[in-house]
């Protein structure tokens, strides 16, 4: 009994005094506190709490304030957890011109809405060498001769992925995926973590342990073997101050757990840069380079020029454009043969997409009562789905639509993923090809 007592004693003091203190932590994430504002300002608005859904809240308050800064953001939320992702069609320069960006904080973060605290902290967003100001050749070269630490990692070509030991289980999550079990690349990753992967995990639970999810069935532009599929250690990050913990502090961990981690190179810069212009593309991606925590990617030059090709040709926009125009047979006819699988995939959910939309029109036209011109906009208003209303009407009137397009006469405007229901699908498929 004294013992059950004490238990609860240290258990309660745990919450007060150590919990709390978490939480005030967070506020080191500037992302972390503009969602806690925009969740305070809807109180006080509103008299009350009810509900926990963010876009809800961001269109009741409708502020400019917050507009301004998540139109050029993605937000999914599953149950009472928002993630947090940069959209990479539309996205602020100031991402790029400013080192202190609130944007460069929204690579996928994970925030619970109810109990207000971070449970996924991603890298901050890093750069290419002489993408951004801070990352100018000469800038570096002059950082690496003053450095007090380099550090050098093979940057591998996969997908990132996170996972976290959460309210008593190990939380997983993707660029814009929450639940594994609507995903199967989360799904597929999660069953790559060892015992090993899932006791270092649950030991630490104060830190976001970031992996590069390597899949012959995920696979991008490096060609890796079976035996290299897995979950590699490629950063670890405390939740509660935003530290990034150093290679060789990640090395500890990975010897430690026995987990497998992204190989650190013993090499200088001038050699890596070297070796950058001669390595093809189905060798290696590029290294990432740590300079006293100042994170920088460079890639090999024949893997940027594919690269570039390859993002061109599979780009969802233009996809969806040429599948409109009916023009995909002569954009996959220029993709190069290794890599037809993959747009063939992301149309693949086009197509089904078009066939199960213009299916569902002939099926809702046939019941619709066509006599009567008025009697018929009536009955689609009340008995048809949103998202096709607009076609019954131009179907009705003899005008002609796609329904890969908006609605509008005479518009041209190809919708979007999101405007689809397709983006947790479809967006490591898109966004595999980013210069992440």
């Amino acid at each position: 009994m004294i013992d059950r007592v004490v238990k609860s004693l240290r258990d309660l003091t745990t919450f007060y005094f150590g919990e709390v203190l978490k939480m005030q932590d967070y506020t080191w994430n500037p992302i972390f506190n503009l969602v806690i504002k925009i969740k305070n300002d809807y109180i006080n608005t509103f008299g009350s709490l009810d509900t926990y859904e963010f876009n809800e809240w961001m269109e009741r308050l409708d502020k400019r304030q917050y507009n301004d800064i998540f139109s050029h953001l993605k937000v999914k939320q599953v149950n009472n957890n928002i993630l947090i992702r940069y959209d990479t069609e539309d996205m602020d320069r100031d991402m790029w011109k400013d080192p202190d960006s609130i944007f460069r904080e929204c690579r996928s973060i994970v925030i619970d809405l109810v109990n207000e605290e971070l449970v996924i902290v991603p890298f901050k967003k890093f750069f290419n060498l002489n993408e951004v100001q801070e990352n100018r050749i000469e800038n570096i070269e002059k950082e690496l001769t003053n450095a007090k630490s380099i550090e050098i990692t093979d940057k591998l070509d996969g997908s990132m992925q996170c996972a976290r030991y959460y309210k008593g289980e190990v939380f997983i999550t993707g660029s814009m995926a929450l639940d594994r079990k609507n995903s199967w690349r989360l799904e597929d990753g999660f069953s790559k973590l060892s015992q090993n992967h899932l006791q270092m995990i649950t030991q630490n639970p104060d830190f976001t342990f970031i992996f590069e999810y390597i899949s012959i069935r995920d696979s991008h532009v490096v060609t890796y073997k079976p035996h290299q599929e897995g979950m590699y250690l490629i950063g670890i990050r405390n939740v509660f101050d935003g530290r990034q913990l150093s290679y060789k502090e990640i090395k500890d961990y990975s010897c430690k757990y026995g987990v497998p981690m992204t190989q650190i190179e013993g090499c200088s810069f001038e050699k890596i840069m070297q070796d950058a212009k001669k390595l093809k593309s189905g060798e290696k991606e590029g290294w990432v380079i740590n300079i006293d925590g100042h994170m920088v990617k460079l890639k090999c030059d024949d893997y940027v020029d594919l690269h570039r090709v390859l993002n061109r040709f599979s780009s969802v926009n233009t996809i969806i454009k040429c599948i409109a125009d009916n023009t995909y047979d002569d954009l996959i006819s220029k993709v190069p043969d290794n890599y037809r699988d993959r747009i063939n995939k992301i149309a693949k959910y086009i197509y089904g997409y078009l066939n199960s939309m213009n299916e569902k029109v002939e099926m809702y036209y046939k019941k619709a009562p066509i006599d009567d011109r008025k009697e018929y906009m009536i009955w689609v208003t009340v008995n048809c789905p949103v998202e096709i209303q607009g076609y019954m009407r131009q179907k009705y009137l003899g005008a002609e639509y796609h329904v890969l397009k908006t609605c509008y006469q005479k518009s041209t405007k190809y919708k979007k993923l999101h405007e689809m229901g397709l983006e947790e699908e479809l967006f490591a498929f898109s966004d595999e090809l980013e210069a992440i």
